[in-house]
């Protein structure tokens, strides 16, 4: 089976993770495999990730659009690489190379067309594309796939016999435990405190800061325990505005700020917790990588976050900066027992969010489709 994946870009992204990591799994099946990212490689975790494809054989292509101008050529580059690949399958993520792939099959051709997929990540993206192009991209996919129900429901015009749910999954490696020790000392966090790990974009969605940093901060201040760190991974517009808030709160100093990391891993081997008081979600990466690394979680009380709710995890309500103070004093409270659950859970989220098991539901997809296909030829 030849399959091309389609997303914007190689960067420091849950979709554009779950992307690279779907089709090294299926090239390690020995299918032709190769990624289309328009505007290219945007930070060092694209760079990881574009090593990581070239071992695996994964063919990779991009035009470096940028600009509007550079993006306008998009389809018809795509139309041309699609002549050239051939594929069986064409896979796009995020809801620009969603329309790529739309644009690109405007033009008629004698070739063999190949059946269009599309996962969608997020709840806020429904809102930036008018309706009538939900409708045309609703009719032309194929199958779409949902990442989680709560994406499922966000999404105008989904038909229910060309839509499903599945989970993304993911790979991560198991880290050493030095490269713990090495994390908790590089940021001056002794055994004894309560390290919590927050990650992700700094960058506003939807209008606010999704992962809810502002909210993080707050918590901190009105937690009042020199015992409490958190450890912000990632990067963004809004990134000064937080350091700013810490120090205004008082918690600057127990607040650390990691930046852009191509390995979370060690990272998140150094977290007593693992802290996502999102104000919303899709289905987010970095929480199912902490959970099958066997962390404790604190939530935000949101419907996307339920995979996760269980005795392993203690939940706040979302944009309560209150909420989230009680729930990291409930956590360094339980800190013990919250440990020994989510490493009795780890088996379990390992196999649940694991990309092995995802790609088996994605090839029976594919294949669905192409059999489908065949019949109607």
């Amino acid at each position: 089976m030849k399959i091309l994946y389609l997303v914007n870009s190689l960067s420091a992204g849950g979709a554009e993770a779950f992307t690279c990591q779907l089709a090294i799994a299926m090239a390690r099946r020995r299918h032709t495999v190769a990624l289309y990212a328009y505007a290219g490689i945007l930070d060092p975790k694209g760079e990881e990730l574009l090593r990581s494809l070239r071992e695996h054989g994964v063919s990779f292509f991009s035009p470096e659009a940028r600009s509007f101008l550079q993006k306008s050529f998009v389809p018809l580059q795509l139309r041309k690489l699609c002549a050239t690949f051939r594929p069986d399958i064409t896979h796009s993520n995020l809801e620009q190379s969603d329309l790529a792939a739309y644009l690109a099959s405007v033009w008629p051709t004698r070739r063999q067309s190949p059946r269009h997929v599309r996962t969608i990540h997020n709840v806020y993206a429904p809102r930036r594309i008018p309706p009538f192009m939900h409708r045309a991209l609703a009719r032309f996919f194929d199958i779409t796939v949902a990442c989680s129900d709560t994406v499922a429901a966000s999404y105008p015009f989904l038909h229910p016999k060309r839509s499903v749910t599945i989970f993304n999954g993911v790979n991560i490696r198991e880290p050493r435990q030095s490269e713990a020790h090495y994390i908790r000392k590089k940021y001056g966090i002794s055994d004894n405190d309560i390290l919590f790990v927050n990650i992700g974009s700094f960058g506003k969605r939807n209008g606010t800061l999704q992962k809810a940093q502002d909210i993080i901060v707050e918590a901190l201040a009105k937690a009042k325990s020199p015992r409490l760190h958190v450890l912000f991974v990632g990067d963004g517009d809004h990134r000064m505005h937080i350091e700013e808030l810490a120090k205004d709160k008082g918690v600057y100093a127990n607040v650390h700020f990691g930046g852009l990391v191509a390995d979370v891993a060690p990272i998140l081997s150094s977290a007593d917790v693992f802290l996502m008081p999102s104000r919303f979600e899709g289905m987010p990466i970095a929480c199912m990588e902490a959970a099958i690394l066997g962390k404790p979680l604190l939530l935000s009380r949101i419907r996307a976050l339920e995979p996760f709710f269980g005795p392993s995890a203690l939940l706040c309500e979302p944009d309560d900066p209150l909420s989230l103070a009680d729930s990291m004093i409930n956590t360094t409270i339980n800190i013990e027992y919250l440990k020994s659950k989510a490493l009795e859970l780890q088996v379990i989220y390992k196999e649940k969010f694991n990309i092995d098991c995802t790609a088996n539901k994605y090839f029976t997809l594919y294949t669905h489709l192409l059999l489908n296909k065949q019949r109607r030829t």
